[in-house]
């Protein structure tokens, strides 16, 4: 009864020991991964917390972008009519011309 005793109390042991080394190799994982976490965190602020100011300034330059595309359509089609003008006047002049010649 005695050894039996004994050989039972050894095995808990044994299973105990077992079971803090894994738990011992647990933590060690769970703090690697958490440094992982937090240099991610870290890397990850870093690079999105410039991000709102970026998006206003990148909005305002698409604006003014945007106002000088307009400002250059108004002047295409400025350009376009006065071009047609003068084709016309252009048509007219040889018209007349030909006319003179005739």
């Amino acid at each position: 009864m005695l050894l039996f005793v004994i050989c039972f109390n050894l095995c808990l042991t044994l299973l105990n020991l077992y079971i803090v080394v894994r738990l011992w190799h647990l933590q060690q994982y769970l703090k690697c991964l958490t440094r992982t976490f937090t240099k991610l965190e870290k890397c990850s602020h870093r690079l999105l917390a410039p991000a709102p100011a970026n998006l206003i300034h990148m909005k305002q330059g698409t604006v003014k972008l945007r106002r000088y595309y307009q400002l250059l359509a108004r002047q295409l089609m400025l350009l376009e009519s006065l071009l047609q003008g003068l084709q016309v006047i252009r048509s007219i002049w040889r018209y007349q011309r030909k006319l003179i010649n005739d």
